[in-house]
């Protein structure tokens, strides 16, 4: 499926140009959180497909340092090894004569990633890589593309609606809005409050997908209403938590998404944040919903209040569903899932929900029938790792 971008049509093109470049083999895609960071990189690597005979690697961390870049990658390829040295030289054996472009997602908390991919790229002259974090790696074979919130329209000069639709920022939350509302136009009327909250949301794109989502609900006049009357508290609320990594209009804006759920909405919210990369529905029912963690839901009712709860998420826009080889995974943005974790461990749910979350990949990972699902296995890598981290450590 295609990754949805909207806006950044230059973006693509200038990463896509240096990919082309024989010299760069290493590009950093930095920004602040919400800024779309992921959603570049990955429609970056669908257009450059073509140019890498040996395919795409896309490899997303766990926001921790003992992540373990090699084993990471090389479960995505099918290889392991003993140790990590022999780990190494088993991947560079691998790649090394192959045309691959690895795709490396969410690096900011694995210091050594930056290290092990510049030796990767040294020793396999076909190989590149496109990574995306908030700071840049700092070795030398680096390449950093600074990518900035949507530009936002000038509301000094009273643009209208035919200027409004040219804007990026405008653009984006236009087309957010037409998936929860499909009429969804810009007119006149409704022109100078949806620049406005453009302007207030900082072009950040996540924080206006977030907004467009409420349009079912609310008009973009009311929009703007409430983002007058909430907006500043809710900066002001989250300025003094240490939360500097993440943009506070984009944590302000996820929070007022949060803040609307229903208990149990907010329950499952949460409780999603331990999956890395994602879910399908029968790891979802067994690890996050009202379940007690058994691997077979009770009753199809069960089932069905599971999936009326998580289809609130998706419209609240804070869950996106994908297709993988024909199979539903729901997943989250990076700054969404941060916050959502910051959610279960206030909570007090956490070690409960990643014990399940654990036995629930460990059987996966000792499964004959998961096993021979290579593509199952491959969507579910970061689960399987995290969760044979999470027994370690816990037992």
């Amino acid at each position: 499926m295609a990754t949805n971008l909207v806006g950044r049509e230059s973006e693509t093109a200038a990463v896509l140009s240096l990919l082309q470049e024989p010299c760069l083999r290493l590009i950093t895609i930095t920004g602040a959180a919400g800024t779309g960071k992921t959603r570049l990189a990955r429609r970056v690597a669908e257009e450059a497909l073509t140019a890498y005979s040996d395919g795409v690697v896309p490899v997303s961390f766990l926001s921790n340092a003992d992540v373990e870049v090699s084993r990471a990658i090389g479960r995505m390829l099918g290889i392991d090894a003993a140790g990590d040295e022999d780990l190494e030289r088993a991947l560079v054996t691998y790649l090394k004569d192959r045309r691959t472009l690895l795709l490396l997602d969410d690096l900011d908390a694995v210091p050594e990633a930056g290290r092990f991919a510049a030796r990767l790229l040294s020793s396999c002259p076909g190989l590149k890589a496109v990574v995306t974090s908030r700071a840049r790696l700092g070795v030398p074979e680096e390449h950093v593309f600074q990518l900035s919130p949507l530009p936002a329209p000038d509301l000094a000069r009273q643009p209208d609606v035919d200027e409004l639709l040219a804007c990026p920022s405008v653009a984006l939350f236009i087309a957010a809005a037409r998936r929860v509302s499909s009429d969804f136009k810009l007119t006149p009327e409704n022109a100078a409050a949806v620049a406005a909250i453009c302007v207030r949301l900082d072009g950040l794109p996540l924080s206006l997908e977030l907004a467009a989502s409420r349009t079912n609900l609310l008009s973009p006049q009311a929009l703007l209403s409430e983002f007058e009357r909430r907006g500043a508290s809710l900066q002001r609320m989250n300025a003094g938590r240490g939360y500097s990594a993440q943009h506070p209009t984009c944590r302000a804006t996820i929070r007022g998404s949060h803040d609307l759920l229903s208990p149990e909405e907010r329950q499952l919210f949460r409780r999603l944040a331990v999956f890395v990369g994602g879910a399908d529905i029968d790891a979802i029912y067994a690890v996050a919903s009202q379940a007690t963690g058994e691997d077979e839901p009770d009753s199809l009712l069960e089932v069905g209040l599971t999936l009326n709860v998580l289809r609130a998420l998706v419209d609240a826009g804070l869950v996106q569903p994908e297709d993988v080889s024909g199979k539903a995974r729901f997943t989250m943005q990076n700054a969404i899932r941060e916050f959502a974790l910051e959610e279960l461990v206030s909570s007090g749910e956490e070690p409960a929900i990643r014990e399940l979350y654990a036995r629930y990949y460990l059987k996966m990972s000792e499964s004959s029938d998961a096993a021979d699902d290579c593509v199952g296995v491959r969507a579910d890598a970061g689960n399987i790792d995290a969760g044979l981290r999470w027994i370690l450590r816990s037992h």
